[in-house]
């Protein structure tokens, strides 16, 4: 038996209907379906066709893969919304969905909020505003930008280039991934300047070597990742490389976390942590409980 309750609180959950007024919400969530799905189970793959459901998260941890952007993934939980383009296209699905863990999912038909006896003309065009403006987000998210185009940005808010990866720089980057995980995601580029030159990283002369020297970058990257913020976080860390002009860059995508991340330290063996936020092209270390707390109370109410 459908919960109506569950309905309104996931679709309240879910910051792209905030324009939708309560009992608006109330009427979408009548249309809605629960689904049950199991761990490893497939919600949909960038080779369906013909699926005209879209999905908000209710409970559960689910991963969206990208078309084009092998091994990074996106996490997904509770109050996110995915598959929101089957409203209007018929095409292939743009990624695959996968549950991570067990989840239950608000399921909603698009012929249901497109059929006027069911839903006024009026709420559906609202529902399909609130799509359209999502998928709009979807398009200008940095994390489906080519790497070309964050070069071209410039360093800012959630984009920050290193030189070189060293124990100095790898320090800072960890820093910065710290933040963007407390500011909503970003993305560091190893092989910049901070002028916008790309100089790349030095390229081993035949390919074991370059794949050793890959996996060696990232297993520092996740090694000092796990040791300095915490081993739980390392899922919202994805890594991939690009080569641009014969110039190999790496690159470091951060997901936002819905939990607080702190930054640990050892200064004259003791341990301290930090609360790093990012302001502007730069990071914020904070110890002082009077200046975390707002950061945090502002960034991960409920």
């Amino acid at each position: 038996m459908k919960n109506h309750n569950l309905g309104i609180s996931t679709i309240e959950a879910s910051a792209v209907f905030n324009d939708l007024s309560s009992e608006e919400k109330g009427m979408l969530a009548v249309l809605s379906e629960e689904i049950e799905y199991k761990k490893g189970s497939k919600i949909f793959s960038m080779d369906q066709v013909g699926d005209q459901h879209f999905y908000i998260v209710c409970s559960g941890r689910l991963s969206l893969a990208l078309k084009g952007r092998k091994g990074i993934a996106k996490e997904l939980v509770k109050g996110d919304l995915f598959g929101e383009i089957a409203v209007f296209s018929q095409q292939h699905r743009l990624g695959t969905i996968e549950c991570k863990e067990d989840s239950l999912l608000m399921a909603f038909d698009k012929d249901k909020i497109l059929n006027h006896d069911l839903l006024s003309s009026q709420v559906a065009l609202k529902i399909c505003i609130a799509l359209t403006k999502k998928i709009t987000e979807y398009f200008y998210s940095e994390d489906n930008i080519s790497t070309i185009e964050l070069i071209q940005r410039g360093e800012g808010e959630t984009i920050e280039f290193k030189k070189s990866l060293n124990e100095h720089s790898l320090s800072k980057i960890i820093e910065t991934i710290t933040a963007f995980m407390n500011l909503g995601g970003g993305t560091i580029l190893i092989g910049v300047e901070d002028n916008e030159k790309i100089c790349g990283l030095e390229l081993p002369n035949d390919k074991i070597a370059l794949n050793k020297m890959r996996d060696d970058f990232e297993r520092r990257i996740y090694s000092s990742a796990k040791t300095k913020i915490d081993k739980f976080f390392l899922d919202l860390i994805k890594i991939d490389w690009d080569k641009i002009d014969d110039q190999l860059i790496m690159r470091i995508d951060c997901y936002r976390s819905d939990s607080p991340v702190f930054f640990k330290e050892v200064t004259n063996h003791e341990e301290k942590e930090y609360y790093i936020v990012r302001t502007g092209a730069e990071n914020m270390k904070l110890s002082k409980t009077s200046e975390i707390v707002p950061h945090i109370i502002k960034k991960f109410k409920p």
